[in-house]
Parts: C-alpha cells; sequence; structure tokens
C-alpha cells in the first residue's frame, strides 16, 4: 500500500482485496465498515473515481468524489469532521 497513508492513519488502512471483493461492488464498503464496527450510512467514502464514489453510495456510505484538498477541506467541514479557517 502507500506507506505514507499507512503511516497517518496506522492499522485503520485496508485494501480491498482482504475483504475479498474489489471495488466499485458494494460488499467491499460493507466488509471494511463491518471491519471498523461503524455503520455505512454514518461513513463517509472519499475517492478520486466516480465510479467508486457511487460504489460506495449504493452500499449506503455517504460519498464524495475528491477534486481537490481546497474542496475536500469544505466538504470534511460541511460534514462537522473538521474545522474550516
Amino acid at each position: 500500500l502507500n506507506p505514507p497513508v499507512a503511516q497517518l492513519f496506522g492499522p485503520h488502512v485496508y485494501a480491498s482485496a482482504a475483504f475479498g471483493a474489489a471495488k466499485p461492488a458494494a460488499q467491499t464498503y460493507l466488509r471494511c465498515v463491518e471491519q471498523l464496527g461503524v455503520s455505512a450510512a454514518e461513513t463517509l467514502f472519499v475517492d478520486d473515481t466516480d465510479a467508486n464514489v457511487t460504489g460506495a453510495l449504493d452500499a449506503g456510505l455517504q460519498g464524495y468524489r475528491f477534486v481537490s484538498a481546497d474542496a475536500l477541506s469544505a466538504e470534511l467541514a460541511r460534514y462537522g469532521l473538521i474545522e474550516q479557517t
């Protein structure tokens, strides 16, 4: 996987192959949120491809397609996950 991402998120980085599925299949997202112990409806999935975001939405997650760091920051603030400065 991407070492800088793994360093940032520690043990909470998952490859879809670990769930016996691949994005954008719904079971990929559902198995991941199950592993995390959270509900799909309370999970925000961020990706830079429409197909993967659509797959997450189809599985009942919240979804956002990444286009820029500034736009993501605004989206995270909208969800109350960060304070936007």
